[in-house]
């Protein structure tokens, strides 16, 4: 049986190597929407992060998400998500 999966992009995916393209981001203010929907749902997830959230401004540093996810990802890049895809199946979310 084929697994439905689901991808959740935080603001301004869309321009994702165009803005900040050093860095990979966006600002995410609009994190506070992306918890209210994943705590929505009884699935797994993975918080993915693009970019090198450490190495940026304080505010980034703190996950949005972690606590309801099964695993968080950060500062890989779009190799985050294929690793997400391979993790977060085998899970699940208590």
């Amino acid at each position: 049986m084929a697994q439905s999966i689901r991808l959740l992009n935080g603001p301004n995916l869309n321009l994702l190597g165009r803005r900040e393209p050093s860095t990979h981001g966006a600002p995410t203010p609009a994190g506070t929407g992306l918890r209210a929907a994943c705590r929505g749902v009884a699935i797994a997830y993975c918080e993915v992060r693009l970019s090198k959230v450490y190495r940026r401004e304080e505010f980034r540093h703190r996950p949005l998400l972690a606590d309801g996810a099964v695993g968080v990802i950060a500062g890989l890049g779009a190799a985050g998500y294929r690793l997400a895809l391979q993790y977060a199946p085998s899970e699940r979310r208590s």
